[in-house]
């Protein structure tokens, strides 16, 4: 899957609450929350730059450190 494409798929699925994809997206959320990388204020990754809110509704979306 393309950057592009992963990205607006993550925020179609964050912006129209696709319950499966939400459901998916709570422990995600949840490793998201504890790892050391994560902006708090901007709720997005340092890493990779990424809006977590929308990348962890994206199945086929991977953690850059590999925790999910």
């Amino acid at each position: 899957m393309s950057k592009l494409r992963a990205i607006l798929e993550g925020w179609w699925y964050y912006l129209t609450s696709n319950k499966a994809k939400t459901e998916m997206s709570k422990p995600r959320t949840a490793i998201c929350s504890l790892c050391q990388h994560k902006d708090k204020v901007l709720n997005s990754c340092n890493a990779c730059g990424c809006f977590l809110p929308a990348k962890t509704r994206v199945e086929d979306a991977e953690c850059p450190f590999g925790y999910w």
